[in-house]
C-alpha cells in the first residue's frame, strides 16, 4: 500500500490554484457561468446597500394657517362656521353630481331631483341660520342654536301577530 505523498495533495491547499486551474480548462459555458455566478451576488448586494442607504427626499408641505383676532365675538366665530359648512356643502354637491354622472354613465339609477332637493334642504338651513345669527347679534339676543341634522324616522313596527304553535 502506497503512502500519499504530501505534494501530490494540492486540493484546498492552495483555492487561489484551484480556480486557476479550473479555469484554465476548456470547457464551452465558463465565461458566462463565470459572469452570472459574479452579477447575480453583487446584483443582491447592490439592492440590500440601497435599501439600507437611500433616503427619500422630504416632500415640501404647504400648511394653510389662519389668524383670528383674540377679541372675535361669539357671533363671527359661528358665522364663519356656517359658511365654512356652506362651502363644505357646494363641494359636496360638486363631488355628488360628479359621481351622479359616473353611475348613470355606468347604468346605475341616481335621483339627481333628489340629490338637489337634499343640497337645497341644507343650503335653507344654513341661510337660515346665517340669517338667524345676523338677527340676534342685531338685537342683542343670545346665540341662537345651530341646525341640527333630522333624526331618521323610527321603522314602523308590523302589525301584532299571533304566536306562532310550537
Amino acid at each position: 500500500m502506497k503512502m500519499i505523498d504530501r505534494d501530490e495533495v494540492t486540493a484546498g491547499v492552495n483555492p487561489f490554484r484551484d480556480i486557476w486551474d479550473y479555469m484554465r480548462q476548456d470547457r464551452p459555458h465558463r465565461w458566462p457561468a463565470l459572469g452570472l455566478a459574479i452579477t447575480i451576488p453583487l446584483v443582491i448586494l447592490w439592492f440590500i446597500a440601497d435599501s439600507f442607504s437611500s433616503i427619500d427626499e422630504p416632500r415640501r408641505t404647504i400648511i394653510y394657517v389662519e389668524n383670528w383676532r383674540s377679541d372675535r365675538s361669539e357671533f363671527e366665530i359661528r358665522r364663519d362656521w356656517l359658511l365654512r359648512a356652506r362651502a363644505a356643502n357646494e363641494a359636496n354637491q360638486q363631488r355628488r353630481n360628479a359621481a351622479g354622472a359616473l353611475a348613470e354613465a355606468i347604468g346605475q339609477d341616481f335621483d339627481q331631483a333628489r340629490a338637489d332637493r337634499e343640497f337645497a334642504e341644507a343650503y335653507a338651513q344654513i341661510d337660515k341660520a346665517l340669517a338667524d345669527l345676523d338677527h340676534a347679534e342685531r338685537n342683542g339676543l343670545p346665540l341662537p342654536s345651530l341646525p341640527r341634522a333630522a333624526e331618521p324616522a323610527a321603522p314602523a313596527t308590523p302589525a301584532a301577530t299571533p304566536a306562532a304553535k310550537r
